[in-house]
């Protein structure tokens, strides 16, 4: 267990606050709203990934499309049927 996370429970501060770590919110599956990124890795209509401190976030779907993307939040649309989440270092 990393520091950051022994400090974080010993305080009981939230774990996304804490350790940078993402947090998404999906509505009705069609609007997925990805708050502490690090960038966008790849674009496309069926598949978008995403850096994070947590390691990559893969949303696949139809017709996807980067809303809006701010120094803290990405905004993605379109008929969104699945998030993956991949650790720093797994093999893909």
């Amino acid at each position: 267990m990393g520091i950051r996370k022994r400090v974080a429970d010993a305080l009981e501060l939230q774990h996304d606050v804490a350790l940078n770590l993402p947090v998404l919110h999906v509505t009705g599956g069609e609007r997925l709203l990805m708050e502490n990124h690090r960038g966008l890795l790849e674009f496309g209509r069926e598949k978008i990934r995403i850096a994070s401190a947590a390691g990559d976030v893969t949303v696949e779907g139809e017709d996807l499309n980067v809303q809006s993307v701010g120094r803290d939040e990405i905004l993605i649309t379109g008929v969104i049927r699945s998030v993956e989440f991949a650790r720093p270092g797994a093999k893909r």
